[in-house]
This record gives C-alpha cells, sequence and structure tokens, in this order.
C-alpha cells in the first residue's frame, strides 16, 4: 500500500519539495483524531502542515548573540511565557501603561518561528 498524504500551507499550496515530502513519507505515522496523520520527526509528533516551516527553520536560521529562543510544549502556558518574555526583553522601553500587550496579543509579538516566519518563506 503507497503512503500518501496533503502537504499544503492555508492557502492549499504544497510547500515541500519532493526531497522532503519523500524525507517525511518516511517517518513512523499515525492517524489523530481529525483523520489527519501525525508524523514523528526528532522525537516529536507533527502534522504534515508543519513541516515545510520546521525544516526551512532548520536549514535557515542563523541565531545571534541578541536573539531569545522561547521553546514551550503546547497547552503549558505558551501565552503566558511569551508576554513575560516580552515585557522583559521590552521594560526599559514601555511603561506599564503603555505596554503594547494591553493592545496586542503576545502570539503576534512574539511571532512562531516555524509557523509564522519560516512557514511564509
Amino acid at each position: 500500500m503507497e503512503k500518501s498524504v496533503e502537504f499544503q500551507n492555508s492557502a492549499g499550496e504544497n510547500q515541500l519539495s519532493k526531497e522532503d515530502q519523500e524525507l517525511v513519507l518516511s517517518l513512523p505515522r499515525v492517524k489523530s483524531w481529525d483523520y489527519a496523520f501525525l508524523y514523528q520527526y526528532q522525537g516529536f509528533w507533527c502534522a504534515s502542515n508543519y513541516f515545510h516551516g520546521i525544516l526551512s527553520f532548520q536549514r535557515h536560521f542563523q541565531a545571534k548573540d541578541t536573539d531569545i529562543l522561547l521553546f514551550t510544549f503546547p497547552k503549558s502556558g505558551t501565552t503566558w511565557l511569551k508576554a513575560l518574555t516580552y515585557t522583559m526583553a521590552n521594560r526599559s522601553r514601555y511603561t506599564l501603561e503603555n505596554s503594547p500587550l494591553l493592545t496586542t496579543p503576545s502570539h503576534d509579538l512574539v511571532p512562531f518561528t516555524d509557523v509564522h516566519i519560516y512557514a511564509d518563506n
């Protein structure tokens, strides 16, 4: 039985190269609750629509001394941790009364690299 999967972004475009599709299809997989597949990659289970961003991030990201990277597991307080980190990193730029966090969600101020930055090339 041949494995197949949809490697599409939210706009319905296939963003994975043939080589990357072959890599993903060679990984262990299980069906998730919504009948899509989850693939085990480097010790984590990922949905196919995240692979373009993950692979792009791994290939192209170059850390700088001033970068702050935040790693969390899903449903472990990511929003709260992003807000705290943003506040500490920008405490000299804004007063509490003028903080962008009062009007902008922390996910917009501290974007996900694999989903929002590298997934969009």
